[in-house]
């Protein structure tokens, strides 16, 4: 349970140092993709849909993924802690 923990602080500080550009530049990063959509600004000021696309499917990707570990951090721990199990 402390892995899972573990993987959505390395999973934020690699994203976010990617987006202040202190990694290597990697095209497949998330990181990397907003930094790219935010400093062009393109992200903001254009109506075009495929341009707020490449701002916002990174961004929701990684909510996504976050929520997805905690939720099964969630069902982990109710699986393996003994204090929440119910007697029936």
């Amino acid at each position: 349970m402390s892995m899972i923990t573990s993987m959505v602080g390395a999973i934020y500080s690699q994203t976010g140092l990617a987006y202040l550009g202190l990694l290597p530049l990697e095209t497949t990063n998330w990181g990397f993709v907003i930094n790219t959509a935010m400093y062009t600004y393109q992200a903001f000021f254009s109506q075009n849909l495929g341009v707020l696309l490449y701002f916002f499917v990174p961004v929701s990707l990684i909510v996504l993924l976050q929520s997805s570990l905690v939720m099964l951090l969630s069902g982990l721990e109710e699986v393996f802690n003994p204090r929440l199990r119910t007697e029936a």
